[in-house]
């Protein structure tokens, strides 16, 4: 059984400042890593929007 959970955080979106997308463009490698904690893996890393 292969479960996935997520948490998301970035900077408060405004209107002025950002144009609504829904897309996700790509996964970057900037600042990704890849490790095992408690018996776990976890992936950190960027999407850029």
């Amino acid at each position: 059984e292969y479960v996935v959970k997520a948490k998301g955080w970035g900077e408060e979106f405004n209107l002025e400042k950002h144009e609504p997308e829904v897309e996700v463009k790509a996964a970057t490698y900037y600042q990704m890593s890849i490790s095992r904690k408690n018996n776990k893996w976890v992936a950190r890393f960027i999407l850029d929007i």
